[in-house]
């Protein structure tokens, strides 16, 4: 005689933050049997924070954190992983955590970057966390390759029953959509994905798995009309070198080691095939130099165009044009400024220059973005519309407005009036400084 045991799974997600368009995103999945003593399992999806690293929206994970399997990261921006350091630190968040090997390296990239963006602001300090806090988040991070199924056991049980697989999910560089199977069930985080062949990166395989059981996906961008690539990236190329030619430094805010890849192999293909090595590319960050060389080292990890090109020509991927600046007396060298012997300011050569962080709200890229802005002759370009309430944001849509140039804005047209905030440090006082204390006891 045989019997049959149903076997039965529920699951349940719960987004914690980005619930709401241009959020930072993290999630609590809650998977279990429905029988008696069958193992259950709670992952975290990403564990994301804004540029200003706001924190407090965090909180919620101190009562989860202990009860945490597994956490998941899908991208190497701050909306995915920018609260990891925090979280580990001081929300004793200690389960291991998942990634692809260009997602662990480039976060690192995007997390040193804003710190020292933000401690800039903030008398070299960054409250909640410091570098060392880095580091030890990353430390814990384990790699993985793509189509790698890792299986999990939940806390006090003995065997693997859940696994996780990461898969190319495009939009950035070892980016991923996770495949979660336990039993029967197939579960699908996929929050962000590239449908598009790029030049660095192929599109998402999410078409590829049929059927889940289950889709966990954002869908604020599904009425978002674009145009199609190519004639984008047209449009692109001929504002800027128009700008140039005619004698304009432009200027570009960019996050730190994601889509900006895309941004600059695109314009260093452009300006090989075009003969335009009279002008140079910049990118001006804390972290310029390691970016760029990480990315390099990375080509298995991109696209088949990136892949035919190494075996035809047996060169690895360069970005030939791009000059690594960390300071902004770095970029003035770069661009001729400073003053002449008579002491009156000397203009800026034409230039591209690709500044870090893509908000503009601290660091280098508020203080060239308030340079910037002023003077008629130099150009600003914006290729997103930057995080909710930011320099960047306020910025595209003063220019939407004014003149419907969907993201591209020129400074020195149309009238434009934009108020930029900066961050100022004050003492707290009253509640908010007794809340500040409870987080830090």
């Amino acid at each position: 005689q045989m019997s049959i045991v149903p076997t039965l799974t529920s699951v349940r997600f719960r987004p914690l933050l980005g619930d709401g368009p241009d959020e930072p995103l993290c999630g609590v999945l809650e998977i279990g049997g429905c029988t008696p003593g069958a193992p259950a399992y709670t992952l975290l999806l990403d564990i994301g924070c804004t540029e200003r690293f706001d924190l407090a929206a965090l909180e919620a994970l101190r009562t989860i954190a202990p009860s945490v399997d597994a956490v998941l990261l899908s991208h190497p921006d701050l909306a995915h992983l920018g609260g990891l350091a925090y979280a580990h630190g001081k929300l004793s968040l200690r389960c291991p955590v998942y990634a692809t090997l260009p997602v662990w390296r480039m976060g690192q990239m995007f997390m040193y970057d804003a710190y020292q963006a933000r401690a800039s602001e903030c008398a070299g300090r960054v409250d909640g966390f410091d570098l060392d806090d880095v580091d030890a988040a990353f430390s814990h991070v384990t790699q993985l390759k793509y189509s790698q199924t890792i299986r999990l056991a939940a806390k006090g049980t003995h065997g693997a029953v859940l696994s996780i697989t990461p898969l190319p999910a495009g939009r950035t560089l070892g980016g991923a959509f996770w495949k979660i199977s336990v039993e029967a069930e197939e579960i699908l985080y996929a929050p962000d994905f590239g449908a598009e062949q790029e030049r660095l990166l192929n599109p998402t395989s999410l078409a590829s798995v049929r059927k889940p059981s289950a889709l966990i996906a954002t869908a604020h961008a599904l009425s978002r009309e674009l145009p199609p690539r190519k004639q984008r990236v047209a449009q692109l190329l001929d504002l800027v070198v128009g700008g140039l030619r005619a004698g304009a430094p432009v200027l570009l805010p960019v996050d730190s080691a994601a889509r900006c890849l895309e941004l600059m192999h695109t314009l260093d293909q452009h300006w090989t095939a075009s003969k335009l090595g009279s002008y140079p590319i910049v990118l001006v960050s804390h972290t310029a130099l390691n970016t760029l060389e990480f990315a390099k080292a990375q080509m298995e990890w991109m696209s088949d165009l990136v892949i035919r090109a190494f075996d035809s020509s047996g060169l690895p991927l360069s970005f030939k044009h791009v000059i690594p600046c960390h300071s902004l007396d770095e970029l003035a060298e770069v661009l001729g400024t400073g003053s002449d012997a008579d002491g009156k300011a000397k203009p800026a050569s034409p230039a591209v220059v690709f500044v870090t962080t893509e908000g503009c709200d601290m660091g280098l890229s508020r203080s060239l973005l308030t340079e910037w802005l002023p003077q008629p002759q130099r150009l600003v370009v914006l290729t997103a519309t930057g995080p909710a309430s930011s320099n960047a944001r306020r910025l595209f849509e003063a220019a939407s407005a004014n003149n419907g140039a969907g993201g591209m804005a020129n400074s020195g047209k149309g009238g434009i009036t934009v108020r930029l905030s900066r961050l100022v440090e004050r003492a707290l006082v009253g509640d908010a400084l007794e809340a500040w204390q409870k987080r830090r006891a």
